[in-house]
């Protein structure tokens, strides 16, 4: 027997036995077995990898799902709360009580509407002087995850377009228009919130991974992509605000370069995605050209024009679609490490 514990991870190697001819044993480490608290009779679940490796997984000791998590905010910042909620509720607790003072009442209830609104599926199901009661009403198993990805994309897609339109017409931004990228931001959030719990779970319980649409070696990497969309999401909508403390670029030299980084960001997105889920290498290497190309115009966009905080603003829109390429790159990249990658299930791509 071979023990090593380098880098605080337990390994030992031990032959494989062969029992009444068609049956094969492996032993478990005496004090693993002590220090997981295995008895005679526990259930475990193993599962074959792609990389050639076994996993062999316990039900979890206390299941979150069962559980309410009690919290006890230090503020009544939004932001703080939303954090500390969002924390409970992607690690798989069904149910959150926030407790507060009683003169925090009233600002701690409008924070909490507000995370109901961002967290597809939570509600207030009950409410007191000092404390809110929220359940999840979303079962995470119910929930597809590539159907939840393509959805993010479209959210995604749809802020491109209206911060396209913002970047290159020469009307004033409206509330609307910054409405619009709100909501569709909101909504590339929850959705995000979702699959990161459902990984959670997944890595709790591998078993989960085929109720959710996906291979279990492939969960990282939709969770990945989803963070890429996310921070797409995030530098789209700083077009759009931007976009309301800057001069018209009708007329200026920066017009067609604006445009032009536009198309490329519209499109490295949507090419990353295509590839992601086609598993087209081709593509992802196409795409990540397409962040260079991104980069280049950034580089010679002619920075003597900040000159003024309004001249900043322009520039600004020059950075924030070359980071949208860089995100598109990053989703590339998974798409390519995934298909290279070997696995157990084969996951036939769409058709589009």
């Amino acid at each position: 027997m071979d023990e090593d514990s380098a880098d605080g991870v337990l390994t030992e190697t031990r032959k494989v036995q062969a029992i009444r001819g068609s049956t094969y044993t492996v032993s478990i480490p005496k004090q693993w077995v002590e220090m997981l608290g295995i008895e005679k009779g526990t259930s475990v679940s193993l599962q074959l990898l792609g990389d050639r490796s076994i996993m062999l997984s316990l039900p979890p000791a206390a299941d979150p799902l069962k559980l309410e998590y009690e919290l006890y905010p230090s503020s009544v910042d939004g932001e703080e709360v939303f954090r500390e909620i969002g924390a409970a509720y992607v690690a798989g607790y069904r149910t959150v009580r926030i407790h507060f003072a009683k003169e925090q009442a009233q600002a701690v209830h409008r924070t909490v509407l507000n995370v109901c609104e961002r967290i597809r599926g939570l509600e207030i199901v009950e409410t007191s002087a000092e404390s809110i009661l929220l359940q999840d009403f979303l079962d995470p198993l119910e929930f597809n995850a590539r159907q939840g990805l393509r959805r993010m994309q479209a959210e995604v897609h749809a802020m491109l377009e209206v911060a396209s339109r913002l970047a290159l017409s020469g009307e004033e931004t409206t509330d609307i228009d910054i409405g619009a990228l709100h909501r569709h931001g909101k909504e590339i959030e929850s959705l995000k919130l979702i699959l990161l719990k459902q990984h959670n779970l997944m890595m709790r319980d591998f078993r989960i991974a085929p109720k959710v649409g996906i291979p279990m070696e492939e969960a990282l990497n939709y969770l990945l992509v989803a963070q890429h969309l996310g921070r797409i999401g995030t530098f789209t909508a700083q077009i759009g605000e931007n976009r309301g403390f800057a001069p018209d670029f009708e007329g200026t030299e920066l017009l067609p370069r604006i445009r032009e980084a536009c198309t490329l960001a519209i499109r490295a997105t949507d090419d990353a995605m295509s590839a992601f889920f086609k598993r087209d290498t081709r593509l992802a290497h196409d795409t990540i050209r397409l962040h260079g190309e991104l980069q280049q115009i950034r580089m010679t966009a002619p920075l003597d024009l900040a000159l003024s905080p309004a001249e900043l603003c322009r520039i600004h829109v020059f950075i924030f679609l070359e980071r949208i390429g860089f995100y598109a790159r990053g989703i590339a990249e998974v798409a390519i490490n995934q298909t290279i990658a070997p696995a157990s299930n084969w996951w036939p791509g769409e058709s589009e």
